[in-house]
């Protein structure tokens, strides 16, 4: 059984029923600052929400599944990666023998509503961020009195 896939269409599916009940008249879609909602007096619009969960749920037994595999499968390979890890590390070593170690750039930002959180640790990337952020930040305000007028 592919736990991803199931939990995938599972969440789909269970977005799409809401848009079917939605078009029907059955189910109200809103959206509260961020967060959306659904209203109804009917009892089939619990379906489209077990679905969703049952979806959630399935992604969230996806690792440890995934986890299970691997362990029976790596003791089986084992001994045929042991060679090939120490010709990784022995290739990665200059003439004095230090390792090269590589140093990864990274950037992100959280917008927790209209609040930013920015971090990395490349000022370039750190600055881009903030661009986009802002930019995003703009773009609500401008959502929000449109909405207003």
């Amino acid at each position: 059984m592919n736990y991803l896939k199931t939990g995938l269409a599972l969440i789909f599916s269970g977005f799409l029923l809401f848009i079917i009940l939605a078009s029907f008249g059955l189910v109200k879609l809103g959206l509260f600052i961020i967060f959306p909602f659904a209203v109804s007096t009917s009892i089939i619009s619990i379906l489209p929400f077990l679905l969703i969960f049952i979806g959630f749920i399935v992604l969230f037994i996806y690792p440890f599944h995934n986890y299970e595999n691997y362990i029976k499968n790596d003791y089986n390979d084992a001994e045929n990666n042991y060679e090939y890890e120490n010709n990784y590390y022995d290739n990665n070593y200059d003439d004095k023998n230090n390792y090269n170690k590589s140093k990864s750039k990274y950037s992100g930002f959280l917008l927790i509503g209209p609040v930013p959180i920015i971090f990395g640790n490349d000022r370039r990337l750190v600055y881009i961020s903030i661009i986009i952020a802002v930019l995003i930040i703009i773009f609500y305000i401008i959502l929000i009195f449109a909405h207003l007028l």
